[in-house]
């Protein structure tokens, strides 16, 4: 077990964690009440605020655990399908929202596609 989580440690997860600044906020509870087009412009905001702070390359919003760390999910049901009774029988998806450039923040390359935009 040792010895394989040694040749895990190696291996290249697919983004670059290092020199990058991760904390936690909380917003004030009169921003709930807020229309999403403010929320978001309160978000675009700090970001900008982030980015003018010499040195940084980059920053953005991660509403989801950090990689390797787990994962955020929500269940729905289909349109036109029944409503199951117990949330185990219904459909789950990952629930993760990032701005723009998060995948330059990790330094995740792109592979197929385009980077995410506003």
């Amino acid at each position: 077990m040792l010895r394989t989580l040694g040749q895990l440690s190696a291996v290249n997860p697919g983004f670059n964690a290092h020199n990058v600044l991760n904390f936690g906020m909380s917003f004030p509870p009169s921003l709930t009440s807020e229309p999403p087009a403010a929320l978001r412009e309160h978000f675009r905001q700090i970001t900008a605020n982030l980015e003018s702070v010499p040195g940084v390359e980059a920053a953005s919003f991660l509403d989801a655990p950090l990689p390797m760390q787990g994962s955020d999910t929500v269940t729905f049901w289909r349109e036109g399908e029944p409503k199951p009774p117990i949330e185990n029988d219904m459909h789950w998806a990952f629930d993760l929202g990032v701005q723009p450039d998060y995948l330059k923040v990790l330094q995740i390359p792109l592979k197929q596609g385009r980077f995410f935009s506003e």
